[in-house]
């Protein structure tokens, strides 16, 4: 019985995609594209991360921390401001 539900659920949705081509799902996706390329101008415009810098930051960090290494945690790097901008951009 609970087969027979599904399929004629799908078979529901099929027909709707197909009956109504400018239905919610294109909305969606147009959205989805402006949103996509509204992050991509964001993170276009964010300051550049060298890959020397973050070296150059990680080993002054070690240098300055030998003895809070001991308990294990160490301290987060200075590009972690960068970093949490990104996630904060591609979460809204």
């Amino acid at each position: 019985m609970a087969k027979s539900l599904r399929s004629k659920s799908k078979v529901a949705a099929r027909r709707v995609k197909r009956s109504d081509p400018t239905s919610i799902y294109k909305i969606t996706a147009e959205q989805r594209i402006q949103k996509a390329s509204a992050r991509l101008v964001a993170l276009s415009k964010a300051p550049k991360i060298s890959s020397t810098s973050i070296t150059q930051s990680s080993a002054e960090d070690d240098d300055d921390n030998e003895g809070s290494e001991s308990n294990g945690a160490a301290p987060p790097p200075q590009s972690c401001v960068c970093w949490s901008q990104i996630r904060s951009l591609l979460s809204s």
